[in-house]
Protein backbone atom coordinates (compact mmCIF):
# COMPACT_ATOMS: atom_id res chain seq x y z
CA UNK A 1 0.00 0.00 0.00
CA UNK A 2 2.58 2.63 1.02
CA UNK A 3 4.74 1.45 -2.21
CA UNK A 4 1.35 2.49 -4.20
CA UNK A 5 0.87 5.77 -2.36
CA UNK A 6 4.86 6.43 -3.23
CA UNK A 7 4.64 5.31 -6.61
CA UNK A 8 1.68 7.87 -7.05
CA UNK A 9 3.91 11.00 -4.98
CA UNK A 10 6.45 10.52 -7.62
CA UNK A 11 4.68 10.36 -10.46
CA UNK A 12 2.62 13.77 -9.17
CA UNK A 13 6.26 15.29 -8.55
CA UNK A 14 7.65 13.98 -11.84
CA UNK A 15 4.36 15.59 -13.64
CA UNK A 16 5.01 18.64 -11.53
CA UNK A 17 8.29 19.29 -12.18
CA UNK A 18 7.28 18.93 -15.77
CA UNK A 19 4.63 21.54 -15.78
CA UNK A 20 6.83 23.87 -14.27
CA UNK A 21 9.57 23.49 -16.30
CA UNK A 22 7.35 23.55 -19.01
CA UNK A 23 5.22 27.15 -18.28
CA UNK A 24 8.34 28.45 -16.19
CA UNK A 25 8.95 31.08 -19.69
CA UNK A 26 5.40 30.54 -21.04
CA UNK A 27 1.90 32.05 -20.77
CA UNK A 28 -0.85 29.88 -19.34
CA UNK A 29 -3.47 28.44 -21.19
CA UNK A 30 -7.09 30.08 -21.31
CA UNK A 31 -4.91 33.45 -21.43
CA UNK A 32 -5.77 36.21 -23.92
CA UNK A 33 -4.26 39.64 -25.01
CA UNK A 34 -7.13 42.34 -26.21
CA UNK A 35 -8.81 38.94 -27.38
CA UNK A 36 -5.93 37.64 -28.78
CA UNK A 37 -5.17 33.88 -28.09
CA UNK A 38 -1.46 33.88 -26.37
CA UNK A 39 -1.53 31.01 -24.25
CA UNK A 40 1.14 28.18 -24.19
CA UNK A 41 3.13 30.91 -25.95
CA UNK A 42 6.51 32.06 -24.86
CA UNK A 43 7.94 35.81 -23.60
CA UNK A 44 9.70 35.65 -26.77
CA UNK A 45 6.74 34.56 -29.01
CA UNK A 46 4.56 36.72 -27.20
CA UNK A 47 6.34 39.75 -28.02
CA UNK A 48 7.05 38.60 -31.38
CA UNK A 49 3.44 38.87 -31.91
CA UNK A 50 2.56 42.50 -30.02
CA UNK A 51 5.38 43.51 -32.43
CA UNK A 52 2.99 42.51 -35.58
CA UNK A 53 0.15 43.53 -34.00
CA UNK A 54 -1.82 46.14 -36.83
CA UNK A 55 -5.31 47.81 -36.75
CA UNK A 56 -7.48 46.99 -40.08
CA UNK A 57 -9.68 49.80 -41.59
CA UNK A 58 -12.34 47.86 -43.60
CA UNK A 59 -13.45 49.84 -47.11
CA UNK A 60 -16.34 49.82 -49.19
CA UNK A 61 -15.22 46.61 -50.79
CA UNK A 62 -14.30 44.47 -48.14
CA UNK A 63 -10.86 45.42 -48.73
CA UNK A 64 -8.38 46.11 -45.24
CA UNK A 65 -5.85 48.64 -44.90
CA UNK A 66 -3.54 47.51 -42.40
CA UNK A 67 -1.45 50.07 -40.40
CA UNK A 68 0.54 49.69 -37.30
CA UNK A 69 -0.09 50.76 -34.30
CA UNK A 70 2.46 53.37 -33.86
CA UNK A 71 1.79 55.28 -36.87
CA UNK A 72 -1.63 56.02 -35.20
CA UNK A 73 0.43 57.58 -32.16
CA UNK A 74 -0.38 54.36 -30.07
CA UNK A 75 3.24 53.78 -27.97
CA UNK A 76 2.52 50.29 -27.06
CA UNK A 77 4.51 49.24 -23.98
CA UNK A 78 5.28 45.43 -24.60
CA UNK A 79 7.48 44.86 -21.74
CA UNK A 80 4.49 46.24 -19.60
CA UNK A 81 1.75 43.97 -20.92
CA UNK A 82 3.56 41.30 -20.90
CA UNK A 83 4.80 41.16 -17.51
CA UNK A 84 0.69 41.95 -16.72
CA UNK A 85 0.03 38.70 -18.53
CA UNK A 86 3.03 36.28 -17.33
CA UNK A 87 1.83 36.71 -13.96
CA UNK A 88 -1.59 35.75 -14.33
CA UNK A 89 -2.03 32.38 -12.63
CA UNK A 90 0.98 33.18 -10.42
CA UNK A 91 -0.46 34.84 -7.55
CA UNK A 92 0.12 31.63 -5.24
CA UNK A 93 3.00 29.74 -4.86
CA UNK A 94 3.14 26.13 -7.39
CA UNK A 95 1.38 24.06 -7.26
CA UNK A 96 -1.24 25.78 -5.17
CA UNK A 97 -2.38 27.95 -8.22
CA UNK A 98 -3.41 25.13 -10.19
CA UNK A 99 -6.90 25.56 -9.34
CA UNK A 100 -6.57 29.33 -10.67
CA UNK A 101 -5.01 28.25 -13.64
CA UNK A 102 -8.05 24.95 -14.01
CA UNK A 103 -10.70 28.06 -13.48
CA UNK A 104 -8.38 30.26 -16.01
CA UNK A 105 -8.36 27.40 -18.63
CA UNK A 106 -11.97 27.22 -19.09
CA UNK A 107 -13.38 30.50 -18.05
CA UNK A 108 -10.34 32.80 -19.40
CA UNK A 109 -8.72 35.55 -18.71
CA UNK A 110 -8.37 38.59 -21.35
CA UNK A 111 -5.42 41.10 -20.26
CA UNK A 112 -6.01 44.36 -21.95
CA UNK A 113 -2.61 46.46 -23.63
CA UNK A 114 -0.70 48.89 -21.65
CA UNK A 115 -0.37 51.68 -23.87
CA UNK A 116 -0.06 55.14 -24.29
CA UNK A 117 -1.55 57.86 -26.65
CA UNK A 118 0.97 60.60 -29.05
CA UNK A 119 -2.12 63.21 -30.52
CA UNK A 120 0.84 64.51 -32.11
CA UNK A 121 1.98 61.95 -34.16
CA UNK A 122 -1.26 60.94 -35.38
CA UNK A 123 -1.49 64.41 -36.76
CA UNK A 124 1.56 63.76 -37.85
CA UNK A 125 1.09 60.90 -40.16
CA UNK A 126 -3.00 62.00 -40.38
CA UNK A 127 -2.50 63.37 -43.80
CA UNK A 128 -0.16 60.19 -45.08
CA UNK A 129 -2.63 57.91 -43.41
CA UNK A 130 -5.76 59.22 -45.68
CA UNK A 131 -3.62 59.16 -48.61
CA UNK A 132 -2.82 55.49 -48.41
CA UNK A 133 -6.60 54.56 -46.97
CA UNK A 134 -7.78 56.04 -50.31
CA UNK A 135 -7.89 54.94 -53.88
CA UNK A 136 -8.37 56.12 -56.89
CA UNK A 137 -11.16 55.49 -59.75
CA UNK A 138 -10.82 53.44 -62.90
CA UNK A 139 -12.02 54.53 -66.09
CA UNK A 140 -13.61 52.08 -68.50
CA UNK A 141 -11.25 51.20 -71.36
CA UNK A 142 -11.03 49.83 -74.69
CA UNK A 143 -8.93 46.56 -74.38
CA UNK A 144 -8.40 45.09 -78.46
CA UNK A 145 -5.92 41.99 -79.21
CA UNK A 146 -6.34 41.72 -82.75
CA UNK A 147 -9.38 41.88 -84.13
CA UNK A 148 -10.81 41.42 -80.82
CA UNK A 149 -12.55 44.24 -78.83
CA UNK A 150 -13.39 43.93 -74.67
CA UNK A 151 -14.14 46.62 -72.44
CA UNK A 152 -12.42 46.55 -69.01
CA UNK A 153 -15.08 47.90 -67.04
CA UNK A 154 -14.75 51.28 -64.71
CA UNK A 155 -14.32 50.52 -61.07
CA UNK A 156 -15.37 53.55 -58.63
CA UNK A 157 -12.99 54.53 -56.00
CA UNK A 158 -13.24 56.48 -52.68
CA UNK A 159 -11.85 59.23 -50.34
CA UNK A 160 -10.39 58.97 -47.23
CA UNK A 161 -12.47 61.73 -44.96
CA UNK A 162 -9.50 63.45 -42.81
CA UNK A 163 -11.32 64.73 -40.10
CA UNK A 164 -13.55 61.22 -39.58
CA UNK A 165 -10.58 59.35 -39.94
CA UNK A 166 -9.07 61.25 -36.51
CA UNK A 167 -12.73 61.00 -35.02
CA UNK A 168 -12.50 57.28 -35.81
CA UNK A 169 -9.41 56.00 -34.44
CA UNK A 170 -10.05 58.12 -30.76
CA UNK A 171 -13.27 57.13 -30.61
CA UNK A 172 -13.83 53.61 -31.79
CA UNK A 173 -9.70 52.09 -31.25
CA UNK A 174 -8.83 54.30 -28.58
CA UNK A 175 -11.27 52.41 -25.75
CA UNK A 176 -10.43 50.57 -22.20
CA UNK A 177 -10.22 47.41 -25.08
CA UNK A 178 -8.06 48.56 -27.95
CA UNK A 179 -10.16 47.43 -31.35
CA UNK A 180 -8.42 46.51 -34.06
CA UNK A 181 -10.73 46.08 -37.29
CA UNK A 182 -13.01 49.22 -37.81
CA UNK A 183 -14.70 50.52 -40.61
CA UNK A 184 -13.22 53.49 -42.72
CA UNK A 185 -15.19 56.92 -43.33
CA UNK A 186 -15.15 57.04 -46.78
CA UNK A 187 -16.50 59.09 -49.70
CA UNK A 188 -17.56 57.07 -53.21
CA UNK A 189 -15.45 58.66 -56.07
CA UNK A 190 -17.23 58.02 -59.34
CA UNK A 191 -14.54 57.46 -62.21
CA UNK A 192 -14.47 60.34 -65.77
CA UNK A 193 -15.42 57.38 -67.70
CA UNK A 194 -17.70 54.66 -67.00
CA UNK A 195 -18.38 51.09 -68.76
CA UNK A 196 -22.26 52.36 -69.40
CA UNK A 197 -19.76 55.86 -71.17
CA UNK A 198 -17.83 53.26 -73.38
CA UNK A 199 -21.26 51.79 -74.33
CA UNK A 200 -23.09 54.69 -75.38
CA UNK A 201 -20.00 55.19 -77.85
CA UNK A 202 -21.14 52.52 -80.41
CA UNK A 203 -17.40 50.55 -80.46
CA UNK A 204 -18.66 47.25 -80.79
CA UNK A 205 -16.92 45.39 -83.74
CA UNK A 206 -14.13 45.70 -85.86
CA UNK A 207 -14.90 47.31 -89.31
CA UNK A 208 -11.65 47.23 -90.99
CA UNK A 209 -8.20 46.06 -90.56
CA UNK A 210 -4.99 46.37 -92.76
CA UNK A 211 -1.46 44.87 -92.35
CA UNK A 212 2.63 46.03 -93.93
CA UNK A 213 5.12 44.00 -93.51
CA UNK A 214 9.08 45.23 -92.86
CA UNK A 215 12.50 43.89 -91.84
CA UNK A 216 12.58 43.76 -88.28
CA UNK A 217 16.10 43.53 -88.53
CA UNK A 218 16.62 47.02 -88.27
CA UNK A 219 16.19 47.71 -85.01
CA UNK A 220 15.89 51.55 -85.15
CA UNK A 221 13.57 51.64 -87.59
CA UNK A 222 11.32 49.01 -86.18
CA UNK A 223 11.67 51.07 -83.19
CA UNK A 224 10.01 54.08 -84.72
CA UNK A 225 7.41 52.30 -86.22
CA UNK A 226 6.47 50.25 -82.82
CA UNK A 227 6.66 54.34 -80.86
CA UNK A 228 4.08 55.71 -83.32
CA UNK A 229 2.48 52.34 -83.30
CA UNK A 230 1.84 52.76 -79.88
CA UNK A 231 0.87 56.23 -79.93
CA UNK A 232 -1.73 55.59 -81.90
CA UNK A 233 -3.20 52.21 -80.38
CA UNK A 234 -6.06 52.97 -78.29
CA UNK A 235 -6.96 56.35 -79.49
CA UNK A 236 -10.76 56.96 -80.12
CA UNK A 237 -12.07 59.50 -82.47
CA UNK A 238 -15.55 61.13 -81.82
CA UNK A 239 -18.18 61.86 -84.61
CA UNK A 240 -17.57 64.34 -86.80
CA UNK A 241 -13.76 65.14 -85.25
CA UNK A 242 -11.00 65.29 -87.39
CA UNK A 243 -7.64 62.78 -87.04
CA UNK A 244 -4.54 64.81 -87.97
CA UNK A 245 -1.70 62.27 -87.62
CA UNK A 246 0.90 65.25 -87.36
CA UNK A 247 -1.45 66.46 -84.89
CA UNK A 248 -1.25 63.47 -82.21
CA UNK A 249 2.08 61.83 -83.22
CA UNK A 250 3.66 65.17 -83.57
CA UNK A 251 7.44 66.36 -84.82
CA UNK A 252 9.46 62.88 -84.84
CA UNK A 253 12.47 63.72 -82.84
CA UNK A 254 15.30 62.27 -80.83
CA UNK A 255 14.01 64.46 -77.36
CA UNK A 256 10.86 62.17 -78.41
CA UNK A 257 12.61 58.80 -78.03
CA UNK A 258 12.83 58.81 -82.14
CA UNK A 259 16.22 57.04 -83.95
CA UNK A 260 17.58 57.31 -87.21
CA UNK A 261 16.68 55.29 -89.80
CA UNK A 262 16.45 54.95 -93.77
CA UNK A 263 14.34 57.70 -95.25
CA UNK A 264 13.87 59.08 -99.20
CA UNK A 265 15.54 62.46 -99.60
CA UNK A 266 16.07 63.91 -103.17
CA UNK A 267 15.54 60.58 -104.87
CA UNK A 268 17.83 58.70 -102.89
CA UNK A 269 18.21 57.04 -99.78
CA UNK A 270 19.51 58.34 -96.47
CA UNK A 271 19.20 58.58 -93.09
CA UNK A 272 16.61 60.65 -90.47
CA UNK A 273 15.55 60.90 -87.10
CA UNK A 274 12.42 59.14 -87.42
CA UNK A 275 12.60 56.68 -90.55
CA UNK A 276 9.90 54.06 -91.12
CA UNK A 277 7.15 56.88 -89.18
CA UNK A 278 5.20 56.61 -92.88
CA UNK A 279 4.66 53.15 -93.37
CA UNK A 280 2.78 53.74 -89.88
CA UNK A 281 0.76 56.48 -91.96
CA UNK A 282 0.76 54.63 -94.89
CA UNK A 283 -0.70 51.34 -93.15
CA UNK A 284 -3.38 53.35 -90.81
CA UNK A 285 -4.30 55.51 -94.46
CA UNK A 286 -5.63 52.22 -95.38
CA UNK A 287 -7.43 51.04 -92.52
CA UNK A 288 -9.15 53.93 -92.97
CA UNK A 289 -10.05 53.21 -96.76
CA UNK A 290 -11.48 49.88 -95.84
CA UNK A 291 -13.55 51.25 -92.97
CA UNK A 292 -15.08 53.91 -95.12
CA UNK A 293 -13.97 57.24 -93.27
CA UNK A 294 -13.34 60.11 -94.84
CA UNK A 295 -9.97 61.05 -96.09
CA UNK A 296 -9.26 64.57 -95.89
CA UNK A 297 -6.09 65.01 -97.04
CA UNK A 298 -3.32 62.31 -97.83
CA UNK A 299 0.22 62.60 -99.63
CA UNK A 300 1.88 60.59 -101.98
CA UNK A 301 5.67 59.60 -101.48
CA UNK A 302 7.72 61.20 -104.63
CA UNK A 303 9.04 57.75 -105.42
CA UNK A 304 7.88 54.48 -104.74
CA UNK A 305 8.01 52.28 -101.36
CA UNK A 306 8.57 48.80 -101.26
CA UNK A 307 6.00 47.89 -97.76
CA UNK A 308 3.10 48.56 -100.04
CA UNK A 309 0.77 49.08 -102.99
CA UNK A 310 1.75 51.85 -105.47
CA UNK A 311 -0.96 54.71 -105.21
CA UNK A 312 -1.47 53.07 -101.11
CA UNK A 313 1.47 54.85 -100.10
CA UNK A 314 0.44 58.39 -97.29
CA UNK A 315 3.50 60.18 -96.76
CA UNK A 316 4.16 62.51 -93.94
CA UNK A 317 6.15 65.91 -92.87
CA UNK A 318 5.33 67.59 -89.62
CA UNK A 319 4.51 71.21 -90.76
CA UNK A 320 3.76 70.25 -94.13
CA UNK A 321 2.01 66.72 -95.29
CA UNK A 322 -0.16 65.44 -93.62
CA UNK A 323 -2.51 62.70 -92.71
CA UNK A 324 -6.38 63.93 -92.00
CA UNK A 325 -9.35 61.78 -91.65
CA UNK A 326 -12.90 62.62 -90.56
CA UNK A 327 -15.08 60.63 -88.78
CA UNK A 328 -18.09 61.10 -90.43
CA UNK A 329 -20.16 58.82 -88.40
CA UNK A 330 -22.80 59.27 -85.97
CA UNK A 331 -20.36 56.65 -83.65
CA UNK A 332 -16.97 57.15 -82.34
CA UNK A 333 -13.99 54.90 -83.97
CA UNK A 334 -11.17 53.04 -82.33
CA UNK A 335 -7.89 52.73 -83.70
CA UNK A 336 -6.09 49.88 -82.37
CA UNK A 337 -2.71 48.96 -83.69
CA UNK A 338 0.11 46.34 -83.11
CA UNK A 339 3.82 45.21 -83.96
CA UNK A 340 4.68 41.53 -84.02
CA UNK A 341 7.18 39.79 -86.05
CA UNK A 342 7.95 42.57 -88.56
CA UNK A 343 4.28 43.27 -89.27
CA UNK A 344 2.26 46.61 -88.35
CA UNK A 345 -1.49 45.88 -88.22
CA UNK A 346 -3.99 48.83 -88.03
CA UNK A 347 -7.48 47.66 -86.81
CA UNK A 348 -10.60 50.17 -87.23
CA UNK A 349 -13.70 48.82 -84.45
CA UNK A 350 -16.85 50.75 -84.34
CA UNK A 351 -20.11 49.97 -85.31
CA UNK A 352 -20.70 46.96 -87.98
CA UNK A 353 -20.87 48.86 -91.64
CA UNK A 354 -23.18 47.37 -94.03
CA UNK A 355 -21.09 47.49 -97.02
CA UNK A 356 -18.85 45.85 -99.36
CA UNK A 357 -15.43 48.12 -99.71
CA UNK A 358 -12.84 47.13 -102.71
CA UNK A 359 -9.44 49.45 -103.03
CA UNK A 360 -8.24 48.67 -106.87
CA UNK A 361 -4.76 50.03 -107.71
CA UNK A 362 -3.84 50.19 -111.82
CA UNK A 363 -0.98 51.29 -113.28
CA UNK A 364 -1.38 53.64 -116.60
CA UNK A 365 2.04 54.52 -117.24
CA UNK A 366 5.77 53.46 -116.22
CA UNK A 367 8.56 55.26 -116.36
CA UNK A 368 12.31 53.08 -117.02
CA UNK A 369 14.91 54.23 -114.23
CA UNK A 370 17.86 56.26 -115.10
CA UNK A 371 21.35 54.32 -114.89
CA UNK A 372 23.55 56.60 -113.37
CA UNK A 373 27.82 55.39 -113.40
CA UNK A 374 30.32 56.78 -111.07
CA UNK A 375 33.92 56.01 -111.60
CA UNK A 376 35.23 54.42 -107.90
CA UNK A 377 39.12 54.10 -107.29
CA UNK A 378 38.73 51.33 -105.01
CA UNK A 379 37.01 49.08 -107.88
CA UNK A 380 39.50 47.23 -110.63
CA UNK A 381 38.78 47.64 -114.53
CA UNK A 382 35.66 46.54 -115.79
CA UNK A 383 34.35 45.73 -111.99
CA UNK A 384 30.86 47.20 -111.16
CA UNK A 385 29.24 47.52 -107.68
CA UNK A 386 25.10 48.39 -107.41
CA UNK A 387 25.33 51.04 -104.60
CA UNK A 388 21.61 51.75 -105.12
CA UNK A 389 19.46 49.85 -106.98
CA UNK A 390 17.07 51.65 -109.71
CA UNK A 391 12.92 51.28 -109.53
CA UNK A 392 10.59 52.39 -112.55
CA UNK A 393 8.11 54.63 -111.83
CA UNK A 394 4.68 54.97 -112.54
CA UNK A 395 1.64 56.78 -113.13
CA UNK A 396 -1.48 54.81 -110.61
CA UNK A 397 -4.49 55.79 -110.12
CA UNK A 398 -6.70 54.06 -107.23
CA UNK A 399 -10.18 53.58 -107.22
CA UNK A 400 -12.46 52.84 -104.21
CA UNK A 401 -15.20 50.50 -104.80
CA UNK A 402 -18.51 50.98 -102.28
CA UNK A 403 -21.13 48.16 -103.02
CA UNK A 404 -20.03 47.97 -106.78
CA UNK A 405 -19.81 51.68 -107.49
CA UNK A 406 -16.99 53.34 -108.29
CA UNK A 407 -14.98 55.97 -107.36
CA UNK A 408 -11.47 57.71 -108.09
CA UNK A 409 -9.44 58.09 -105.16
CA UNK A 410 -5.93 59.49 -106.52
CA UNK A 411 -4.07 59.50 -109.85
CA UNK A 412 -0.32 59.37 -108.72
CA UNK A 413 3.03 59.91 -110.91
CA UNK A 414 5.96 58.13 -108.99
CA UNK A 415 9.24 59.09 -110.49
CA UNK A 416 11.46 56.50 -111.32
CA UNK A 417 14.63 56.31 -108.68
CA UNK A 418 17.84 56.00 -110.25
CA UNK A 419 20.29 52.86 -110.29
CA UNK A 420 23.91 54.30 -109.07
CA UNK A 421 26.37 52.03 -110.75
CA UNK A 422 30.30 52.51 -109.27
CA UNK A 423 32.57 51.05 -111.79
CA UNK A 424 36.92 50.48 -111.72
CA UNK A 425 38.82 52.89 -113.66
CA UNK A 426 39.99 52.49 -117.29
CA UNK A 427 43.11 50.61 -117.46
Amino acid sequence: MYRKILVLILILLLLFTIDFLYFENRIYHGITIENINIGGKTVSEVEKILEEITVDFIGPEGNTHSVSLEDIGINLDKSSTIKKTYEVGRTSIYPINLLQRINILFSGHNINFVFGFDEDTLENNLENLTKKMSKEPKNARFETEGKDLNIISSKPGYNTNKEKLRDTIKNEILNDELKFNVFLPYRLVTPEVTTKDLKKQGITNNISSFCTEFDAENKDRKHNIELASDMLDQLTISPKEYFSFNDYIGDTTEEKGYKKAPIMIGGQLDYGVGGGICQVSSTLYNAFLKADIEIVERNRHQMLVDYIEPGRDATISYGSLDLVAKNDNEHHILIGSEVTNGRLCMHIFGKPIDKDIKINTKILETYPFPVEYHIDNELVAGEEKIVQSGVNGHLVKVEKLVNGTSKTLSIDRYEPMKEIIHTGPDE
